[in-house]
């Protein structure tokens, strides 16, 4: 399974877990259905039947809900991470899009969960190697968590902190791609180290996204025969196995 599904897995179990306790429970018996449903397949790894009961679980909270709410932006954007974990990567587009567009409806302008449609969506236009627009995406992300860090209560600091440092690293590995296609190598592998430098402190348990730099890093170095860097980034990947 590619890095960036294993990924989406995980963001999409935190969602899940999200508005389990805080908002469907407490509504209709069908879209609690459709959530639970959405949520076994999801588990079991049969996506396409997790696909149908999130786009159901979308279509009955914009029934009690309305279009422009918060639950239905966030059952949106999980819909958009099984696309993205379907490889359907316009369609995941669409679905962060349709997400960071009502949020910026609803919500305060420097909201994170503004930051993190984003974020999703710029993932979705570089999978579609999209890169230079990916990046405006990155940028207005970052620049809105930055603005929302200095809002943030004292127990919210870390958490917003550590997203805004994802960030980063995420836009560096899109501007390592930018530069790969220009045959910029060296400077790919400056970002790469950057964003490796990020997720070794950021990530957690989890160490996928830090694989994958160091994959991207080691093709990058073998390009312009650079032993240092292709040595680093196979140790690396070899700690990471």
């Amino acid at each position: 399974m590619p890095l960036v599904k294993i990924i989406y897995l995980i963001i999409i179990s935190l969602f899940f877990t999200i508005l389990s306790t805080t908002h469907v429970f407490a509504q209709s018996s069908e879209l609690k259905e459709a959530f639970q449903n959405t949520k076994k397949f999801f588990k079991e790894g049969k996506l396409e039947h997790a696909i149908n009961f999130a786009k159901k679980a979308v279509e009955i909270s914009k029934e009690e809900f309305g279009k422009e709410h918060k639950i239905t932006a966030t059952l949106i954007e999980n819909l958009g991470t099984i696309e993205m974990d379907l490889e359907l990567y316009k369609e995941a587009e669409i679905s962060f899009r349709t997400s960071t567009q009502i949020r910026k409806k609803i919500l305060d302008a420097d909201s994170p969960e503004i930051a993190e449609s984003m974020d999703l969506l710029a993932v979705s236009l570089r999978k579609q190697l999209f890169y230079d627009k990916a990046m405006e995406y990155h940028n207005e992300a970052i620049l809105i968590i930055t603005r929302a860090l200095t809002k943030s209560n004292p127990h919210g600091i870390n958490e917003t902190s550590r997203k805004g440092a994802l960030f980063r690293a995420r836009a560096m590995y899109t501007k390592a791609l930018i530069d790969i296609k220009n045959y910029n190598h060296e400077n790919a592998i400056g970002y790469l180290k950057t964003a490796s430098r990020i997720f070794t402190t950021t990530l957690g348990k989890n160490k996928l996204e830090l694989k994958e730099t160091y994959i991207l890093m080691l093709d990058a170095a073998n390009k312009i025969k650079d032993k240092e860097t292709i040595n680093l980034a196979r140790s690396n990947i070899d700690k990471l196995l």
